[in-house]
């Protein structure tokens, strides 16, 4: 067996494992007749945790919550694939509703939409005592969960806006792939904010056709020098993938100006004019709360640049140079996210 299939196989028994402890104490709990406390399992994205940006602001809210909150159980669990996902997330559905008081599974990623979509062919009834919170997806397909998503568009919009108005050819979308709809979003943004300043279309690609377009941080890095040639701005939406973005570009100072993503990523190269941070730490936190105080959560909701959970925030580098652009087009990138969203708040 490779060193590879070893590190999953490992990985897969301890999240195994784990989860077998976890369901297992509940029981006890509920057979020794101590009172038992609401459970909340997080499924990260796949290989997700580490890209200093999205997955690890999301693990700074649970964490919140967990050191704040003394009535509620946290297990975190970080897949190596979606394969092992799946296998964790059928084990929870099989379990004995009876065994545990209310449980709260959190799927921390638009990926897992489909994936959901897929398995959830019980009622409600059957999973009494069990909810889902699934995070980033618009949930068009009505799926019986709690949803939300940080719609991406109109703190794009100000970006390309920006970028467009402060002079800059050649600008690049470069997203994650094809499928995510969340994705998809920020790049209408960036592209349609651009056009309106300039009257021309920004360039858009993807990097994969599926979620494996978030980890390809080294494919990036080894991509930089034929797109540094070819364009003067970057709009990264891709997860870890980034890093090597910003790798490359601390290597060559002279490289492309890029857009940070997720938070704010000024710090990793003096080449990132502003990011696109999605305040997803404070969302996560306040979902968690009241799930655990018992209120009331919406089936779906989406927040936008309005709502104060994401903005386009500049480097300090470059707030002289660029402050008053971006508060020239707030308003309109507003506008526009609702014409494109109207749901959004």
């Amino acid at each position: 067996m490779c060193r590879r299939s070893r590190n999953i196989a490992h990985r897969l028994f301890f999240n195994l494992l784990f989860f077998s402890v976890f369901l297992g104490f509940v029981s006890c709990s509920e057979e020794e007749g101590f009172e038992k406390e609401k459970q909340i399992v997080v499924l990260f994205s796949p290989t997700g945790l580490g890209d200093v940006g999205y997955n690890d602001q999301i693990m700074r809210g649970v964490q919140s919550v967990h050191y704040s909150r003394g009535d509620a159980q946290m297990h975190l669990i970080s897949p190596a694939s979606m394969e092992e996902a799946g296998v964790i997330f059928d084990d929870w559905m099989k379990s004995d509703a009876s065994n545990s008081q209310q449980t709260l599974m959190v799927l921390a990623s638009a990926d897992y939409s489909p994936f959901l979509a897929e398995r959830l062919q019980g009622t409600k009834a059957e999973r009494e005592g069990k909810d889902i919170l699934l995070f980033e997806t618009p949930n068009d397909d009505n799926l019986d969960v709690y949803s939300f998503q940080i719609e991406m568009y109109g703190a794009s919009y100000l970006a390309g806006a920006m970028v467009g108005e402060s002079g800059i050819e050649n600008a690049l979308a470069l997203l994650s792939n094809p499928i995510d709809k969340v994705i998809a979003a920020a790049g209408d943004g960036f592209m349609d904010g651009y056009e309106q300043t300039t009257g021309r279309i920004a360039t858009m690609e993807y990097l994969h056709d599926d979620w494996h377009g978030y980890v390809m941080s080294q494919e990036a890095y080894e991509m930089m020098p034929e797109l540094s040639q070819k364009y003067q701005f970057i709009f990264p939406v891709a997860g870890g993938t980034n890093l090597g973005i910003y790798r490359y570009l601390r290597e060559n100072p002279d490289g492309p100006l890029v857009a940070g993503m997720d938070v704010d990523q000024s710090a990793y190269s003096s080449r990132i004019v502003g990011s696109v941070v999605k305040h997803i730490d404070i969302l996560v936190a306040n979902y968690l709360n009241a799930w655990i105080d018992g209120k009331p959560l919406e089936r779906k909701c989406s927040y936008g640049l309005e709502s104060g959970y994401i903005d386009w925030v500049l480097a300090p580098a470059y707030q002289s140079a660029y402050g008053a652009l971006v508060e020239k087009y707030r308003q309109q990138a507003i506008n526009k996210e609702r014409e494109y969203a109207p749901l959004v708040k």
